[in-house]
């Protein structure tokens, strides 16, 4: 497989997952026996009708939810340690992860399952719905 040159561009720091994906597809996923599965599939958030709702009835909020939705898109993140490198600003509340949106106007709830690669939206908060604590029950 050392005659595809497209697989240079593996090498690159941040090259797009999707184009890792791609050549998987092409080359039918033994040709890259040395690429982790992770490596291969971006992260698939469900769903993203809890954003764009929220979106919608908080304008200033939009820019930074579609940040954090590309961002998390993009990502391989297998540990929450690995996801704390491209948010610093997460924490960890139980099963459930936190995300604080738009210079903490708002509180993304998530549970991640990094074995599968995917986020599922619980809620999305402003700062003082998330103080009332009901996204926990």
């Amino acid at each position: 497989w050392y005659n595809y040159p497209i697989l240079n561009l593996l090498s690159i720091p941040n090259c797009d997952r999707l184009l890792s994906r791609l050549i998987c597809i092409i080359l039918k996923d033994d040709y890259l026996p040395q690429l982790r599965y992770s490596q291969l599939y971006l992260m698939h958030i469900i769903t993203r009708k809890r954003l764009n709702e929220f979106a919608q009835k908080h304008r200033n909020t939009q820019v930074s939810l579609e940040r954090w939705y590309r961002l998390m898109k993009r990502g391989s993140f297998r540990s929450f340690a690995e996801l704390r490198t491209e948010f610093p600003h997460a924490d960890q509340v139980g099963k459930l992860t936190v995300f604080n949106i738009s210079g903490n106007k708002v509180r993304l709830i998530v549970a991640i399952h990094y074995n599968r690669q995917k986020v599922y939206i619980r809620a999305v908060l402003t700062h003082a719905e998330y103080n009332k604590s009901k996204w926990k029950e």
